[in-house]
């Protein structure tokens, strides 16, 4: 798994703020309904992971600073196209998400997406990683 940080200038009067994360590996395995595998960035600053229905921290992204002071943008590495905002670089502001979800008995889906993290407004990516999401339904 690989890390990547940045420290920024705070541009509201000095201090500094920071953002970093790692790779993720999501697994969702049932019997019972739908099975769902997810992986949000949280503007509360945390990298949660979906399962099923539930939420569970992964890691923290947000060093210091405000979470609308980063964008984030996702992009389909392989496997099916997950459920998920593709289309650019969107403002933490507000929360971002990718999931897959296995709805018919024996389904197993697995997919790949590359995450970036940018200062607001750059399009120039800091810090990267892969995330793989997996949900089978049994």
């Amino acid at each position: 798994m690989g890390t990547l940080q940045v420290m920024m200038a705070n541009g509201s009067g000095g201090g500094s703020g920071g953002a970093a994360i790692t790779d993720q590996y999501v697994q969702q395995t049932g019997s019972l309904g739908l099975q769902t595998a997810g992986y949000r960035i949280n503007t509360s600053g945390d990298v949660e992971s979906l399962k099923k229905t539930t939420y569970a921290v992964l890691e923290t992204w947000l060093l210091s600073g405000s979470a609308s002071d980063y964008d984030v943008r996702f992009t389909h590495i392989d496997g099916p196209v997950p459920d998920g905002d593709f289309s650019g670089w969107l403002n933490l502001a507000g929360s971002a998400e990718i999931s897959i979800t296995s709805v018919a008995v024996g389904e197993v889906k697995i997919c790949r997406a590359f995450v970036e993290l940018a200062l607001a407004g750059s399009g120039i990516p800091f810090a990267s990683a892969t995330i793989t999401l997996e949900s089978e339904r049994l």
